[in-house]
């Protein structure tokens, strides 16, 4: 740890921070480690890499330029000690640098015991058997021992052989620095930008960059291939992407060189363990007690439902939630690209699309089971999300006996949603009049549901609820039943829907009441 001296070029003051291990980013975003309030910052300026032996600085393209010694920075150089850094309105001065902590000098020593048991035959062994905790522990003591020896190392101080022979069983079993992560059941996403840059978000409460990372980019595309490998999916330069499911339901999405320019990256996607309910959204604060009875309602009268928003903002969560008040007399077919839905119901289907194999063959689409899934006698159909042509299937189902069905749609709005479904329908290629589509749209869809992030934290709420009334010359009209105030609570606003004129005045009223809409 060092001492970063920060002074105001026109006032002259000066301020200090604590300047951490590792690679710390500096800028006037709120999500920086270190943030800067002068004028000429960027959002994200620069950044420092410290180390035992080196300090060095990166220009991240800012518009205003990093300056050492009167010379703009261009790629990543030495930053000597004592020597001034200007950026913007400021200047910075490292002072007091010290030996930094164990984690940050632990990469070579590490590097150079990895490197001498990734060869080893045993732990090749240990690979590809089910060998028992006891057993891997005792082999890798045994060996960390050995290769300490062979590659002349010693253990820091504050090292345990204990700790050591976890993190290096994690290191060559597992995955490394994520390995802690993957059990982490409050981490919801990780973020790997490239080797050096992790970022998680926990329980939706925005993202924050974690003081860890890989060896270096092969120990990274090692890890990524080890979690593939289960799944017979591979990662090279003729198949640079992939997007793939583990058995526990955890998406992995990963991008390699030339696809990505600056390496590897890899973004993980975990599910919770218990599915999300209406409860536990408002528990949250997704919703409101009244909003949550008001869906129950809608649920069960069987009305179809689109959920728009995003990326995750938590569409997926808010769907299961849904999905759980079906009735378990009805049968669900639910069909997702890649299966992330769990619903605790007695009588349900699960399909799932496929991906072409290597030769470009055997690919199933969300358009082909949605067909399917008409011959499996449905009361509801299901699907998880609507990205292209299948949105002409779904609305022909919605419009043809399965009455409270429901999907996810990306979308800004309500509104925004019914432009994409209409868009969506066209690409099924039929040849429709645009006037037919939205007829079809109007006959099939009764609410959206708009689920937003909210906040400077990035909290998941649902933002407006609206309700799909008609169609006037060539626009659909809707009106919003709740919508968020200034305040961030979801309110009504007073609007009594249309889907209430089939039900009887008393309970008219009594529905009104219950579920805090004006009349």
């Amino acid at each position: 740890m060092a001492t970063l001296v920060v002074t105001d070029v026109r006032s002259g003051k000066q301020a200090t921070a604590e300047f951490p291990f590792g690679e710390v980013a500096v800028g006037s975003d709120g999500s920086n480690d270190i943030v800067l309030d002068f004028p000429g910052i960027a959002e994200h300026h620069c950044e420092i890499r410290y180390s035992s032996d080196r300090c060095a600085v990166r220009d991240c393209d800012s518009v205003g330029g990093t300056f050492l010694g009167g010379r703009k920075v261009k790629g990543e150089v030495a930053w000597p000690s004592g020597e001034e850094l200007r950026l913007g309105g400021c200047t910075l001065k490292l002072e007091g640098a010290a030996q930094p902590p164990v984690e940050a000098g632990a990469v070579p020593y590490k590097a150079k015991i990895r490197e001498y048991l990734v060869d080893h035959p045993e732990v090749k062994r240990l690979i590809h058997t089910s060998a028992g905790n006891d057993e891997l522990s005792a082999v890798l003591k045994r060996l960390i021992r050995e290769a300490m020896v062979e590659a002349k190392v010693s253990r820091p101080p504050g090292v345990t052989e204990a700790g050591l022979v976890k993190e290096m069983t994690d290191e060559i079993l597992g995955l490394g620095p994520l390995e802690d992560l993957m059990r982490d059941d409050s981490v919801q996403e990780i973020m790997v930008n490239r080797w050096n840059q992790i970022l998680v978000e926990r329980a939706g409460k925005g993202i924050e960059r974690l003081r860890r990372s890989f060896l270096d980019e092969d120990h990274l595309i090692e890890t990524v291939r080890r979690i593939l490998a289960p799944l017979g999916r591979h990662l090279n330069e003729s198949s640079p992407l992939v997007d793939a499911r583990l058995k526990e339901g955890t998406r992995v999405n990963a991008v390699i060189p030339p696809i990505s320019v600056g390496g590897c990256v890899m973004t993980i996607r975990k599910f919770a363990r218990e599915p999300f309910t209406l409860e536990k959204l408002t528990q949250l604060g997704s919703i409101t007690s009244p909003v949550a009875e008001m869906l129950r309602y809608a649920v069960r009268s069987r009305l179809n439902m689109v959920i728009s928003g995003g990326t995750g903002c938590g569409k997926t969560c808010f769907l299961n939630a849904l999905g759980e008040v079906v009735p378990e007399r009805e049968r669900l077919v639910i069909i997702e690209d890649t299966h992330e839905l769990r619903f605790n119901h007695p009588n349900m289907v699960y399909l799932e699309g496929r991906p072409a194999n290597l030769e470009g063959k055997g690919a199933i689409h969300i358009r082909q089971l949605v067909i399917n899934a008409l011959r499996m006698r449905p009361d509801r159909i299901i699907v998880g999300e609507c990205r292209g042509d299948e949105a002409f299937d779904m609305l022909q189902a919605m419009n043809t006996g399965h009455l409270g069905s429901m999907t996810t749609v990306h979308a800004n709005s309500p509104r925004d949603a019914v432009l994409r479904i209409e868009n969506m329908t066209l690409m099924a290629g039929y040849d429709l009049p645009a006037a037919a589509i939205r007829k079809q749209v109007v006959s099939a869809v009764n609410l959206v549901i708009q689920v937003s992030r909210w906040g400077s934290k990035g909290e998941r709420k649902v933002s407006c609820i609206s309700e799909i009334t008609g169609i006037e010359g060539a626009v659909v009209t809707m009106q919003d039943l709740y919508r968020v105030d200034e305040n961030g609570k979801l309110a009504s606003v007073g609007t009594v829907p249309r889907f209430l004129q089939t039900i009887g005045q008393k309970e008219r009223s009594q529905w009104i009441q219950a579920f805090g809409i004006g009349a």
